[in-house]
């Protein structure tokens, strides 16, 4: 994973479409198909938050580019879109197959418009929405910990501060996107790191 934001892996459980206001592009079906792609079936790791979505990487949550999210929603709806085409052709699935659902009369793969990509936006901002209220740090989805003031992000888990101070030993919580902030350290958390004996001076 990159700073560009989540990566669709193309391999995702495919949906039935049959129920959903009888479209293979309906908004809805389309987000949670996406979020699926990307492992994220709860929405519990890309986050709408002011106004920007936020991939949790990390150990933190990064804001996304908005061009590049577009362009990887876009070419994952593309492969979306031919997926459906080729279904139809081979006579769907079937639950289709019961309710009769050809409508395009054999016709090529949805075009991905601007139009489907912006109702596919909205509707993942919907299923994502983190709460504008939110402050940084904070546990959300219900999550509690130690108060958010004091535990530190880093990769490879939720550093207690207080209880590492004290030499508990179960000082790292594991890492989770239930833990709300932006910054967290580069490195992981070593509890045989051995300390520092001097500061180097320039």
């Amino acid at each position: 994973m990159d700073s560009g934001g989540p990566e669709p892996d193309g391999g995702a459980e495919p949906e039935s479409f049959a129920g959903q206001n009888g479209s293979p592009d309906n908004p809805g079906r389309l987000a949670r198909a996406y979020l699926r792609s990307i492992g994220d079936c709860d929405g519990r790791l890309l986050r709408f938050y002011r106004g920007e979505f936020m991939w949790w990487e990390g150990g933190r949550f990064r804001e996304v580019p908005r061009a590049d999210f577009r362009a990887r929603l876009t070419r994952f709806l593309e492969g979306e879109m031919e997926r459906v085409h080729q279904m139809e052709n081979r006579g769907g699935d079937d639950e289709d197959e019961e309710e009769g659902n050809d409508e395009r009369g054999g016709k090529g793969a949805i075009p991905v418009t601007r139009s489907m990509v912006d109702n596919v936006i909205q509707s993942l901002a919907g299923h994502c929405l983190l709460d504008a209220d939110t402050e940084a740090p904070a546990w959300i989805n219900g999550a509690v910990g130690p108060d958010p003031a004091g535990p530190l992000a880093m990769p490879n888990g939720v550093l207690d501060l207080e209880a590492a101070a004290d030499g508990k030993p179960d000082c790292l919580l594991p890492p989770t996107p239930d833990f709300f902030v932006t910054n967290a350290t580069a490195f992981d958390y070593d509890p045989c790191a051995l300390e520092p004996r001097q500061c180097r001076r320039g």
